[in-house]
């Protein structure tokens, strides 16, 4: 961005401290997901990939969260703490 009459204020000064502030801060952030990305390489090499399985019939899947929904009583203790 350039301007033609700079006589009382220069703003291309000003610009590119605002450019070079931009370019430090997206280099900070790129250099905190590489190390986030590495962490997490690292974990997946040391547990566990989990898989969940294809329910064998789906439609007692279904009718069990029917049965949920119409009495959440009857859920396990541990999903009606979280809720």
């Amino acid at each position: 961005m350039a301007l033609t009459d700079m006589n009382l204020w220069d703003p291309n000064v000003k610009l590119g401290d605002l450019q070079l502030m931009a370019m430090a801060s997206w280099m900070n952030q790129e250099e905190k997901k590489a190390i986030e990305i590495k962490k997490l390489i690292a974990k997946e090499k040391n547990e566990p990939l989990m898989i969940r399985a294809e329910p064998s019939d789906p439609m007692a899947l279904i009718s069990v969260h029917q049965l949920l929904a119409n009495n959440p009583r009857s859920a396990p203790k541990y999903i009606n703490e979280q809720a």
